[in-house]
């Protein structure tokens, strides 16, 4: 037998959660839990308990959703605000310098930023990997230098 923190005892029975899982299965409990597995909820299909488990899950983790949707977007307010902040001090730096030296996927990715401090000078690493027009398209300064690999 085995003895709970209550003092209740289970027979012939292992396992947390054995009502629950003969429940689920749309089976009878052995004899000596019979008792407990009275009810309207015994008398359910196999369909209509598998609604009814949803259903039940669905209102136990309400408040939870609840609460992860409201983190998440207080998380979204705080990455947005900290990118922002990374970005004016990005330009106050950039904004001192005649020369500004990237990777082309870092000036297409910040290219605003670029346009926004003017340096005299870009120098753009990766160059050989796309065509000259595609930078100057976007980024006007007085020299624009590529670097190539071969």
């Amino acid at each position: 037998m085995i003895e709970d923190e209550d003092g209740f005892r289970t027979a012939g029975i292992t396992g947390k959660d054995f009502l629950w899982k003969c429940w689920m299965k749309n089976k009878d409990p052995p004899a000596v839990l019979r008792k407990r597995a009275t009810g309207a909820l015994w008398k359910l299909s196999p369909a209509e308990r598998k609604a009814q488990k949803l259903m039940w899950q669905h209102q136990i983790y309400e408040s939870e959703r609840e609460e992860v949707a409201l983190a998440l977007k207080t998380i979204k307010t705080a990455r947005d605000e900290l990118k922002g902040l990374q970005q004016t001090t990005d330009a106050n730096i950039l904004s001192k310098a005649r020369v500004i030296g990237c990777t082309t996927t870092k000036a297409a990715m910040c290219k605003s930023l670029l346009n926004g401090v003017g340096a005299e000078i870009l120098l753009v690493e990766e160059a050989g990997e796309i065509r000259e027009a595609d930078v100057l398209t976007w980024y006007v300064c007085a020299h624009l230098i590529g670097l190539f690999s071969r």
